[in-house]
């Protein structure tokens, strides 16, 4: 098949929709398969088209930002200059899919989505606009889409839109790279550590793992916090740090390598993603951090309970108190670690990307019958 994918950003650009569209595309590539991928450059990258892994990657420079999401005007060409069997586009991408979705009725090709969550409304300007922008996902882009594939089951029933299109959801789930992410045996050292690893944004409920960190560095003075990320909160969440007089017990990071990441994930004592809002629609760095035999703890929010069940700790978003029970309870239990740990490692076996790309190929199939 001749298959044109839509992404906002690709690799090195690193997120849960990016790590999708290259794993996606890669295992569908080495299928046998023609994959071309539009996204946009980032920050002071040159617009340019490269070959990846047998993936086309085409990168256009965006004309502007609307509350930090991209729009290419270039678009429009690229789709239409192209032959191809079905379009892929991944949501929410609001303003470079509804381009899209008019190339498709021009082209007459069917398109799918992977639906990794509702769009985040933070930006004042993005909230402003999301009531028309529903309206039109609603009554056109999901509409008219064949299939959409939300990440998790959970996200059907929670999302804004998607109970209005049940009957054409297949959920196929993100996925870790089993052969790049991996334990290794963790040493005995005087301090422990706390992980968090993710954009430094509202919606992750860093607010609350500093707070309950606070608490917890009081009477636990071997135990250190590593918060690995960028994003508009980090001046912020450094103000915290300052107020709760822990700034040598917290460490920012930013800018690291896959290999440095890897081993951020290794060597942590417990990876802790504090979410508190339905946007957090799935959590692929639980799944790494599982992956690479830490134990993870998460809130109960949307898709996050489905990477949880019965391998990590699921605590209620913005309760302090129990966030700090369940990183006292991990970090002062080996039993409990050990168990974590074992837990993690197989429910990490059953998200590889292969299997989810030979999802991807049937809903492709489904799609153009």
């Amino acid at each position: 098949m001749r298959i044109l994918m839509v992404s906002k950003y690709y690799p090195p650009v690193w997120g849960g929709v990016e790590s999708n569209a290259y794993y996606i595309s890669t295992n569908l590539a080495k299928a046998g398969h023609q994959v071309t991928v539009l996204c946009s450059t980032f920050g002071k990258e040159a617009p340019k088209t490269e070959k990846i892994k047998g993936v086309e990657v085409v990168r256009l420079r965006p004309q502007l930002y609307v509350g930090h999401v991209p729009v290419n005007e270039g678009l429009y060409r690229e789709i239409l200059r192209r032959d191809f069997d079905i379009l892929h586009l991944h949501e929410p991408n609001p303003f470079n899919n509804l381009k899209a979705y008019v190339c498709s009725l021009i082209k007459r090709k069917p398109y799918v989505i992977t639906y990794h969550s509702d769009i985040e409304t933070y930006s004042f300007l993005i909230k402003a606009l999301y009531p028309f922008y529903r309206l039109l996902a609603k009554y056109l882009l999901l509409r008219r889409a064949k299939v959409i594939m939300p990440t998790s089951p959970q996200y059907i029933e929670l999302s804004d839109l998607l109970p209005y299109f049940k009957k054409k959801c297949v959920v196929v789930p993100n996925g870790v790279d089993l052969k790049v992410y991996r334990p290794k045996p963790k040493k005995r050292k005087q301090r422990k550590t706390i992980l968090f690893v993710g954009r430094l944004i509202y919606y992750k409920g860093l607010d609350y793992l500093l707070k309950a960190f606070a608490s917890l560095a009081k009477d636990m003075k071997n135990v250190d916090l590593v918060l690995v990320g960028d994003g508009n909160l980090k001046d912020h969440l450094n103000k915290l740090v300052h107020s709760y007089g822990i700034e040598r017990r917290v460490h920012f990071k930013s800018n690291l390598s896959n290999a440095e990441m890897i081993k951020e994930y290794q060597n942590a004592d417990v990876f802790v993603l504090p979410s508190i809002h339905k946007t957090e629609a799935f959590g692929i760095v639980m799944l790494e951090a599982m992956a690479c035999g830490t134990p993870v703890i998460g809130t109960d929010v949307s898709g996050t309970a489905y990477v949880l069940e019965n391998a990590g700790i699921a605590v209620k978003p913005r309760d302090v108190g129990a966030l700090e029970e369940a990183i006292r309870n991990v970090l002062t239990s080996e039993h409990l670690q050990k168990e974590m740990t074992k837990r993690g490692l197989e429910k990490a076996k059953q998200f590889s990307w292969e299997k989810n790309a030979k999802k991807v190929e049937s809903v492709y199939r489904r799609a153009l019958r």
